[in-house]
């Protein structure tokens, strides 16, 4: 037996037989006997009322009451409108750290009959109803967070000031982050061969190497690899390149947390080729 529906009862004759999957409700009634209203769930429970119940668990980690919200809404008939919202929810109020996103979107599949299985998973029955459980409760049980989201607003506003703020011939009160992204600003290295502004200026291989590629962590071996590469790059035939001690160190150093865009001016000819 999978779980505690596949059990072995007594048919109409007296025979032995497998309980089959709990058909889903179809009178609309609620658990009083009492008609549902068109947004009433069958525990009395009004339907936007309990979505936005369930939206708030997983803010505050509270898994049971999510966990009961996803059943309620499930149980009542209103599936669709369930998994639409605890997909939102995993994008807009779980970390980045500890996205549980791919995880609800495997348990919708299996929810809402995507995946062939075994019989009896639409959300209308109980394997779908604790498809649907699980992934409220692992939205809850993962760290909540509305950075994007918050982001994404910010952005939004941001974008509107600027166009104000030009009418108004004055400079806006919020910025984009990245700024102009003007050569000599504070995001300078972004302008590396890879971009036309960069390989004008004479930016090519060995700065990427020295001063474009580096990176807030660097391991053992990656350390190791990229003094190869800058080994290797400087003993090319053309002898493009000749990089000094302090270029290598600079290479091979993680980039500061608190100044990620410092970049010390280390440059010499043998890297801004003529």
């Amino acid at each position: 037996m999978s779980d505690d529906t596949d059990q072995l009862r007594f048919g109409d004759e007296g025979e032995l037989e497998e309980a089959t999957e709990e058909e889903p409700a179809t009178d609309n009634l609620k658990d009083d006997g009492s008609p549902m209203g068109r947004f009433e769930s069958k525990g009395g429970y009004n339907i936007f009322d309990l979505s936005s119940y369930l939206q708030k668990c997983v803010r505050r980690s509270d898994h049971e009451g999510a966990g009961f919200a996803a059943w309620e809404l499930c149980r009542s008939g209103f599936h669709g409108m369930y998994w639409r919202r605890i997909l939102t929810i995993a994008i807009e109020d779980v970390a980045v750290s500890d996205s549980v996103a791919s995880t609800i979107l495997d348990l919708h599949r299996l929810a809402t009959g995507q995946v062939d299985a075994v019989d009896g998973w639409e959300s209308t029955e109980s394997r779908g109803r604790i498809c649907a459980m699980r992934a409220a409760v692992a939205c809850a049980q993962a760290t909540s967070g509305r950075l994007t989201e918050y982001m994404n607003d910010s952005f939004k506003r941001i974008a509107e000031e600027r166009v104000v703020a030009a009418e108004e011939g004055r400079n806006p009160t919020h910025n984009f982050p990245a700024g102009d992204l003007e050569p000599g600003g504070k995001h300078d290295v972004v302008l590396d061969s890879h971009t036309a502004s960069g390989s004008s200026r004479g930016r090519d291989y060995g700065y990427f190497l020295v001063h474009a590629s580096r990176t807030d962590h660097l391991s053992e071996s990656e350390s190791r690899y990229k003094r190869m590469n800058l080994e290797l790059v400087e003993a090319e035939d053309d002898n493009a390149h000749s990089f000094s001690e302090e270029e290598i160190n600079h290479a091979l150093t993680p980039v500061e947390s608190e100044e990620p865009w410092d970049e010390p001016d280390l440059s010499q000819e043998t890297l801004d080729s003529e």
